[in-house]
């Protein structure tokens, strides 16, 4: 193969730059291992439950982690609630909470439990409960102004009637084929305008859908509004890292593929010269 193509195609190799984001091959030990330290919950709720799973990566590879929770009652699912999701380093520790709005809900209740972490799951031990119905309309109103979203959020804007010191938002049914997790508001002083953002992922890339949410707070006091991932909004350009060294390396073999060539040039020159002297003298 010609010298000067093998250069070219080398400098070319080396030219692509390192695209921000990208995986890097890396040599990784392969212990998975962790820890569900402990659980809370209340045995007994009125409309409303909270589960916290304290969870520690105990491997040497890190991983992101989130926990499912099914909610049964006679074996009939009602509700599957996915907490927030944690990238762990090996050794890190986190707290996960699930939560379920059961308004109108009485009876002995079963939450079956995982936890996802680098694609294995750990099915911890049946939670078992007795929920009370809420028998609480609704109280508050809150206002959609509006809405924007990408694929793996959706962040809304709204007001709200009443000052929430403590509150959360979590989707109103199971959505099969979505994975919503929860948000904590913090406090909502009633009438001011506030933009938070829903992250969720679906099993179907770019798919478009309007969901319902509740929002909720300590007092109970909850409203129903619906919002979608459908409005886009302009996505970022793609960052570009050089790195200087191999920007350093390209410049030498481009210099040296540019000597050759011209060593080429020179060569065939030169023959051509000598050619036409040899001509001239043989006449």
């Amino acid at each position: 193969m010609n010298f000067a193509y093998v250069v070219a195609l080398f400098i070319f190799m080396l030219s692509i730059p390192t695209i921000s984001g990208m995986p890097v091959i890396v040599n990784i030990d392969d212990v998975l291992d962790t820890t569900t330290d402990y659980i809370n919950y209340s045995k007994q709720t009125t409309g409303f439950q909270e589960i916290t799973t304290s969870f520690e990566n105990t491997g040497s590879v890190g991983c992101t982690a989130f926990v499912r929770v099914d909610f049964y009652k006679n074996n009939t699912l009602l509700y599957t609630s996915w907490s927030d999701s944690a990238a762990l380093e090996a050794g890190a520790a986190y707290t996960f909470k699930n939560y379920w709005f059961h308004q109108n809900i009485e009876g002995n209740i079963i939450a079956k439990m995982r936890v996802y972490y680098c694609d294995e799951i750990d099915i911890l031990d049946d939670i078992t409960f007795t929920a009370m119905p809420l028998n609480k309309n609704s109280t508050l109103n809150l206002t959609i102004l509006g809405t924007t979203a990408d694929k793996n959020e959706i962040n809304i804007t709204f007001t709200i009637n009443k000052t929430l010191k403590n509150a959360w938002i979590i989707p109103k049914e199971t959505y099969i084929g979505w994975r919503i997790e929860p948000l904590n508001t913090g406090t909502i002083i009633a009438g001011e305008q506030y933009t938070k953002t829903l992250k969720y992922t679906s099993s179907i890339p770019n798919k478009k859908s309007a969901l319902e949410y509740y929002i909720i707070d300590d007092e109970k006091n909850y409203a129903v509004f619906q919002t979608s991932n459908t409005v886009p909004v302009k996505e970022t350009k793609m960052h570009l890292e050089y790195n200087p060294y191999s920007v350093a390396v390209v410049i030498f073999f481009i210099m040296a593929f540019l000597v050759v060539r011209e060593k080429k040039k020179f060569r065939r020159l030169k023959k051509q010269v000598d050619a036409k002297k040899n001509q001239k003298e043989k006449q």
